[in-house]
């Protein structure tokens, strides 16, 4: 089944995106404009078939799934750009209280009762606070693959999010000689 590109939806005069919101986000030390944020879209599924035999059918897919997402995108940029990536290692602090009564007594099998001290024959009691500072170093490699895991483009993955509206683009080379 032939639908239509994407780029030749747009050249026909479809416009896919909802009216939304956009002010310049920074993405990995880069301002993005709306434009961009836009174009980079384009960019990104312009080669795809539409998945839909009406284009109409998939604007009406496509801003669904935009104006359901695009809120918890723009949120998702914030907490991005408020990271911290530290790559000293961490400090954990460790508080704790004790508050401790130990009694002993050298005769075998007697009770203690609680207001007898008498029977005693050594008594500690331990009532502290203290805060211990853990410091933990990591190699420079531990580092970079713990920070790796956690950096994402959140650009691709909000633009991942709009797959089920493309037919596949598989991409078929032909392989001569040995392999």
């Amino acid at each position: 089944m032939y639908t239509i590109t994407l780029n030749e939806l747009v050249n026909y005069g479809f416009e896919i995106f909802p009216d939304f919101e956009f002010n310049n986000i920074s993405v990995f030390d880069k301002v993005i404009s709306k434009e961009d944020f836009i174009n980079k879209f384009y960019d990104y599924y312009g080669a795809y078939e539409i998945a839909f035999s009406q284009p109409d059918e998939f604007i009406f897919e496509f801003r669904r799934i935009f104006d359901k997402n695009y809120d918890a995108f723009i949120k998702k940029i914030e907490v991005f750009n408020s990271i911290n990536y530290n790559l000293d290692g961490y400090t954990r602090n460790i508080n704790r209280n004790v508050d401790s009564d130990n009694k002993y007594s050298d005769t075998p099998n007697e009770p203690m009762e609680e207001s007898t001290d008498i029977y005693l024959t050594n008594r500690s009691i331990d009532k502290s606070t203290g805060q211990t500072n853990e410091i933990y170093k990591e190699n420079e490699v531990e580092k970079y693959n713990k920070i790796s895991e956690k950096i994402k483009n959140i650009i691709y993955e909000f633009y991942d999010l709009f797959d089920c509206l493309f037919l596949n683009y598989i991409s078929l080379k032909t392989f001569s000689g040995r392999i």
